[in-house]
């Protein structure tokens, strides 16, 4: 299908199926390059997300006015850019990660940035949290080389959920190459995944089957010589290490090509 006819929205739904997809083979004992395949197609996917954006038209909304109840179809905006909201673009920049593509990594982190007012159509969580805005903020920084902003954005408000302060505490740590500390980050954020994880109501979410960040993370500490494979934590079901460990042994101190 050329890329024309598939458009955003079509993007953001093959990233959300290769995404599940690479999960689901991945828990059922898939090998780790048929995983990797998947992440890498999902990875894709989202950066073409992030390309088109500013093209998917607003949704046209139906209100009541006047006293006879006449129907007036009213546009809300040009554009429509809540499938660029900060989750999604963290989850582009991670997948990239996972994938070993250096490349597609830095140039979905060039396109993240939340418009400056929130979207105009689809559900209030596609706007992205606070958190997750500075969180996006301060991934995109880092990969770009921007340290100063990356340890700004890492930050976060106060009162972010643990899974998100983790990942803050993480990224602060790889600027200032701070191996303790950023283990210590990694496991917070694994115990606080396998909490999500381990809720009922998650039995049916495929993409608490692994931490996706945990991955992106150790891919990037891996790739800038923070640490050696056997360093990270070993035997978590969420942190399949074995998907990125092939792509640290080619690299040299930056990020996996």
């Amino acid at each position: 299908m050329a890329p024309s006819s598939v458009g955003q929205p079509g993007y953001a739904l093959a990233a959300d199926a290769a995404l599940d997809c690479g999960l689901v083979t991945c828990a059922l004992g898939a090998a780790p390059g048929d995983v990797r395949v998947w992440v890498a197609r999902a990875a894709q996917a989202l950066g073409e997300v992030f390309r088109l954006r500013g093209t998917a038209p607003g949704l046209q909304s139906i209100v009541v006015t006047g006293q006879d109840g006449d129907l007036q179809a009213m546009a809300s905006s040009s554009v429509d850019d809540s499938l660029t909201n900060s989750s999604r673009g963290l989850l582009g920049m991670y997948t990239a990660l996972v994938a070993g593509d250096r490349d597609l990594a830095e140039r979905t982190a060039s396109l993240v940035d939340d418009p400056p007012d929130p979207p105009s159509s689809g559900p209030p969580s596609e706007a992205g949290t606070t958190a997750e805005r500075q969180l996006a903020g301060a991934l995109k920084a880092l990969l770009l080389g921007q340290d100063a902003t990356a340890v700004f954005r890492a930050g976060g408000p106060a009162g972010a959920p643990p899974s998100i302060g983790a990942q803050g505490a993480a990224l602060r740590a790889l600027v200032s190459r701070d191996r303790p500390v950023f283990l210590d980050a990694l496991r917070k954020l694994l115990a606080a995944h396998a909490e999500e994880a381990g809720d009922e109501r998650n039995a049916r979410e495929p993409r608490l089957l692994m931490s996706l960040p945990g991955l992106g993370l150790s891919a990037l500490a891996l790739a800038l010589g923070l640490l050696e494979p056997d360093q990270l934590p070993a035997g978590d079901v969420y942190l399949p290490l074995e998907i990125i460990r092939p792509l640290h042994e080619a690299s040299d101190g930056e990020l996996p090509a």
